[in-house]
């Protein structure tokens, strides 16, 4: 391999985020990721998870904020936390967290020591290790190197074949499996049960498994048939004693936030929460940050000292780009709008666009909204768009293209998504703008005829990304 820093390493292995994940590769089956590989990675770096127990959160709907809410309960509480997210927005580098996002010179540091390490196994495995892979073993090497308390990991596809699911029994402080719906059906083998099967491949053996509202009551059923096989004790953040209330919304210029009461009782304990001031908007942020009060207070009764003030700095605390994100005054006028409001959230899936519709009717409900929308190539189009149009009706949607994971591979076609569009709402005005610069010249000129407006830029993390980098330029 070619000299260079870790990021031009890591550039020349195969990267499936950009190219795209085989069929079935999610899979607990012959077609599935060898795990193997995997592990004699992480123990060529001498065994990084050794040192520290983890939670681990796999999902659908709900994976990268309840990580977040969970992180800042722990941080809160006073321990030194690592967390591991994917995808990420401006910079790689956000996916490794220690209290910040790891820099570019300790990326670097990192990779150099176990740099000969790396090429061994790499030429041990027949070049067969992916970007994902590797990414993910630096992490907990890092973890390692930082000495963190507990490191709370997502995962990254499925849950069973999943690069980040060689963490043991023994070094598995709980499994934390959020709301699961359709999603990277060709990748995890076709339908909503293999789905979750692919999800549930967390669950160890005696490990306590929290477990978020479901939509499907399949999908719990096999959660916990699953967790049941191993003797895994399940802890339920949802129902009638885990319940959450937003009593009110602040959308002004100066602040935003939803204020919100919590009552829990989970694993043995007791928790009320009251005038809790969360930065993370709706209702299912409330079902993500009500997932990690349970997963924490299932970390306190194995001894883990975690105060009660520590729950609500830690949620109040909370705050994630790209998720219902209210852009301030100066980020609006640096895109060139003047009165619009402009909303960025990365929802890609059914569930998620069904959430984005009932949060902007609620935060907003009487301003007109234009949406600009981009979309993965292997996302439900006409179901995101029908679930989205439910509850918020744009009066314009801007379809456009962004690249995933930097190549267009990924990216659906403006055609198909102004297709899904007019399929689905027929009364709503769609046009296509071929970048993302002219999507948003040509909301601004509708916010500009509307003033009062929501403009709400979703359907791909990498969207909001990319919007993101021209209000920092």
């Amino acid at each position: 391999m070619a000299e260079g820093g870790a990021l031009r390493f890591l550039q020349q292995l195969s990267d499936l985020e950009r190219l795209g994940v085989p069929k079935d590769a999610g899979t607990d089956t012959s077609k599935g990721f060898d795990l193997g590989r995997m592990r004699r990675l992480v123990s060529s770096l001498g065994n990084p998870l050794s040192k520290f127990p983890v939670v681990h959160v796999a999902g659908t709907k709900g994976k990268g904020s309840t990580v977040a809410f969970l992180s800042s309960i722990l941080r809160a509480a006073g321990f030194s936390v690592g967390t591991y997210t994917s995808p990420h927005l401006r910079s790689i580098h956000e996916r490794i967290c220690v209290g910040k996002p790891i820099s570019t010179n300790g990326l670097d540091d990192l990779f150099w020591g176990v740099r000969e390490s790396l090429l061994k196994v790499i030429e041990a495995e027949n070049h067969t290790l992916t970007h994902f892979e590797v990414f993910t073993a630096l992490a907990f090497k890092y973890f390692a190197q930082e000495s963190v308390d507990i490191a709370v990991v997502e995962a990254g596809l499925g849950g069973a074949r999943d690069a980040t699911n060689v963490i043991d029994s023994e070094g598995l402080a709980a499994s934390v499996i959020v709301s699961i719906g359709e999603e990277h059906l060709e990748a995890l083998g076709g339908s909503l049960e293999s789905v979750v099967l692919a999800k549930a491949g967390i669950i160890k053996e005696r490990r306590p498994v929290v477990l978020s509202r479901q939509v499907s009551p399949v999908a719990e059923s096999i959660i916990r048939t699953q967790a049941s096989a191993k003797n895994a004790p399940v802890f339920s953040a949802f129902g009638k004693n885990v319940h959450g209330i937003i009593k009110s919304i602040r959308t002004d210029e100066s602040d935003c936030f939803q204020v919100c009461d919590m009552r829990i009782r989970c694993a043995g304990e007791n928790l009320f929460l009251d005038n809790c001031r969360m930065r993370m908007f709706g209702s299912h942020q409330v079902d993500n940050a009500l997932t990690a009060v349970c997963a924490a207070l299932s970390l306190r009764v194995e001894g883990w000292r975690i105060p009660d003030a520590a729950f609500q700095t830690g949620l109040e605390q909370t705050n994630i780009l790209g998720r219902f994100q209210i852009l301030t005054h100066e980020q609006v006028k640096s895109l060139g709008f003047t009165s619009a409001r402009v909303i960025l959230d990365g929802a890609h899936t059914p569930g998620s666009a069904a959430a984005l519709g009932t949060t902007l009717k609620t935060a907003f409900p009487s301003r007109p909204l234009i949406l600009v929308t981009a979309m993965a190539l292997d996302k439900d189009h006409l179901k995101f768009a029908s679930a989205f149009s439910d509850d918020a009706r744009p009066t314009l949607v801007v379809v456009t293209t962004a690249d995933v994971a930097g190549s267009s591979v990924r990216s659906a076609t403006t055609e198909a998504l102004a297709g899904a569009w007019s399929k689905v709402k027929p009364e709503i005005a769609v046009e296509i703008s071929k970048s993302v610069v002219d999507a948003l010249a040509t909301a601004r000129k509708a916010a500009d005829l509307d003033p009062g407006s929501v403009v709400c830029v979703t359907g791909s993390l990498h969207l909001v990304s990319a919007v993101l980098n021209l209000v920092s330029a």
